[in-house]
């Protein structure tokens, strides 16, 4: 049991760094480009693909963190990027 419980926690700790290797580069480039104002232009050039699917154009940032990296990422860009509106339900899942 005792060999179990320090597996786990290897693997827990490994894991976390493998998440944060990734996440924290990709949120600090996210913050860098809607500082300097960016995101409304990433936002325009993406926002027909977005509108295919019912979502605002800035929400195209967080759909491509996620392809990018994983899941976590875009879930972390998508609660970092401001949206021009309160989304829905359905748009978020």
């Amino acid at each position: 049991m005792k060999r179990w419980c320090i597996d786990w926690i290897k693997d827990s700790i490994f894991i976390f760094w493998r998440l944060l290797k990734v996440m924290i580069p990709v949120l600090l480039l996210v913050r860098v480009i809607e500082l300097l104002g960016w995101v409304d232009i990433l936002a325009g050039w993406i926002r027909p693909l977005m509108g295919w699917v019912g979502l605002p154009g800035e929400m195209g940032l967080v759909w491509m963190s996620a392809m990018v990296s994983n899941i976590y990422t875009g879930m972390a860009v998508f609660y970092q990027v401001d949206g021009p509106q309160v989304l829905t339900v359905a748009q978020v899942s």
